[in-house]
């Protein structure tokens, strides 16, 4: 495996090892966002669209506390075929500390609108907004 590939899959949880949850703070909750997003993408290669307006409710189905699917249905594709990944671990783990610690520092007081990737003012991220953050992400780590 080339090596760049191996710092690709490996970018998400080395991101998090430097970073201290007990402490969170506003910049280490983008951090772990943009983590978590290439996550997804790097086993659930979708739009950014989709990824944009990834749902908790609606797009990641629980099957008990380690088993969890991202779920994309037809009328929200481009090829009207239903998508389902499987989630990893690894991308699991991240979900659960960004749900836990990171996103709620991104709500700021606002009113949970149930969506994944959130702006600092708790509103759903834009794709364009989502896809600049990833894109600066990568080309700095």
């Amino acid at each position: 495996m080339p090596a760049t590939t191996a710092n690709l899959i490996n970018l998400p949880q080395s991101i998090i090892r430097n970073l201290d949850p007990a402490n969170p703070r506003l910049s280490d909750a983008l951090l772990v966002q943009s983590s978590l997003a290439v996550s997804i993408e790097l086993v659930a290669p979708v739009r950014v669209k989709n990824l944009a307006e990834m749902d908790l409710s609606r797009h990641l189905h629980w099957v008990g506390q380690n088993e969890c699917f991202l779920v994309i249905p037809a009328s929200e594709v481009k090829n009207t075929r239903d998508l389902q990944y499987p989630l990893p671990s690894s991308t699991l783990q991240l979900l659960r500390l960004y749900l836990a610690t990171y996103r709620p520092l991104l709500l700021g007081g606002a009113q949970d609108n149930q969506k994944l990737f959130i702006s600092r003012n708790g509103t759903q991220k834009r794709p364009e907004q989502l896809s600049t953050q990833i894109t600066v992400f990568l080309e700095e780590h």
